[in-house]
């Protein structure tokens, strides 16, 4: 009897032990399985005396049995080798692809060690590593030209007037304005004008300027013992844009990565996630920088609705002011031929002549739903043109205009919330 009772309790006791070891075996067969992101680290640019522009480029997520998603990107640095993310890092939203990342608050001629990071449930791995040194602060150099900086003026889209005006020199060899848009104490290393020689009031004009950027502007003079600036003085391009009737339209698709309270809007979102988020959100058509410098970047509704995507002084159209547009032009049977850009359509992009200036470009869709084109893919650019209004049709769909390449119609009709498209605003 005792034996049989014995035998038992060990049979019990292995037949435990065997579970025990299967459960261990399967969950260290769960952590093999994972792993962290492949991604690179971008090159340092805008390099001033205490702020850098860098990113990274995430190729592939990782794997995992459950969730590989990336929830946390960025870049860290440090002034030593190796950065982690227990060092100085900024934090730069989720997903795959390429972001942008600012470092802020470094010091002025100091070498620094950045890597990208990206972090799944798997843990972090990080980019190569890239090095830079900020830049050195002005010296004032005696017995070199004294000049002030002018004010600001005729601002718009892509130029301005500034200048200068020296107070107290002699042989003054070079004088004009030099001008940034990421170093806040500018030099004659950046952009500049050339604007005579000798003391006095002069007048400097900049083109070829960035619209919506702002920029940082000093006047300089040289002379025979180096170079001195004025203080500098900052300003912001407007959009591009033109006047069509009683309207003032932007005359370029919107690319902006940020709400106009300075929140980013969510991007790289995959097929999955872009067909089911009820956010605002954007991507760039097939994440190509070449179709985002062009077509702009495409939107989702909710990111129309959230009133915060236009820039401040600016709206997204309604129907209404759409209709406005249209009938100005002649109505939907012609107007698509005078809105649409006679360039970067395919052909035979019919009855184009972009006589009203407006200049519409054909930036596709990323469509947001199941079925046919849809499942979050990429469709229709340099063949079609999509602008969102701000008026709302049902529960899932919203009004929006459309142009083709084969015709010069223009179209309101209504579309799907999560499909992402072009934006262009109105002035208010």
């Amino acid at each position: 009897m005792k034996k049989s009772i014995l035998k038992n309790i060990a049979v019990v006791a292995i037949a435990i032990l065997t579970t025990l070891g299967a459960a261990s075996c399967k969950k260290e067969d769960n952590t093999k399985d994972k792993t962290t992101p492949t991604l690179t680290t971008t090159a340092i640019s805008n390099i001033t005396q205490n702020i850098a522009t860098s990113g990274g480029n995430i190729s592939s997520q990782g794997s995992n049995q459950s969730s590989s998603e990336v929830n946390a990107r960025g870049v860290c640095w440090s002034t030593n080798a190796n950065p982690t993310i227990a060092n100085s890092k900024t934090i730069d939203g989720t997903g795959i692809g390429a972001f942008r990342s600012e470092l802020y608050g470094l010091s002025p001629n100091t070498k620094y060690f950045v890597r990208a990071y990206a972090t799944n449930s798997a843990g972090t791995s990080y980019g190569n590593e890239e090095t830079f040194t900020t830049r050195s602060l002005i010296i004032i150099i005696p017995n070199a030209p004294i000049v002030t900086t002018k004010a600001i003026t005729n601002i718009t889209g892509n130029k301005a007037t500034c200048g200068g005006n020296i107070t107290s020199s002699t042989s003054v060899i070079a004088r004009g304005v030099c001008y940034s848009s990421y170093n806040n104490y500018p030099t004659i290393d950046d952009n500049k004008t050339t604007d005579g020689t000798g003391a006095g009031s002069f007048t400097s004009n900049m083109t070829n300027l960035s619209q919506n950027t702002t920029y940082y502007v000093s006047a300089y003079a040289t002379n025979s013992e180096g170079t001195s600036y004025g203080i500098p003085r900052t300003f912001k391009t407007d959009f591009n844009s033109v006047i069509i009737g009683t309207q003032t339209w932007m005359s370029l698709n919107l690319t902006v990565n940020k709400y106009n309270d300075g929140t980013d809007i969510p991007s790289g979102l995959t097929d999955a996630q872009w067909k089911a988020t009820n956010s605002g959100a954007f991507e760039v058509y097939d994440n190509s920088q070449s179709n985002e410098a062009l077509y702009g970047k495409l939107y989702n509704w909710y990111a129309v609705n959230s009133g915060k995507l236009a820039p401040q002084g600016w709206h997204i159209p309604s129907e209404t002011e759409w209709n406005t547009l249209i009938n100005y032009l002649g109505g939907e049977g012609v107007a698509g031929g005078a809105l649409k850009a006679t360039l970067f359509w395919n052909t035979p992009n019919t009855g184009a002549t972009n006589s009203s200036g407006f200049t519409a470009l054909p930036g596709g869709i990323r469509y947001g739903y199941n079925g046919g084109f849809g499942n979050g893919g990429f469709y229709g650019i340099t063949d079609y043109c999509y602008y969102w209004s701000s008026s709302s049709y049902t529960a899932s769909n919203a009004k929006y205009v459309s142009l083709s390449k084969n015709d010069d119609n223009i179209n309101i009709h209504d579309i799907g919330k999560r499909d992402g498209i072009s934006v262009r605003c109105i002035k208010d």
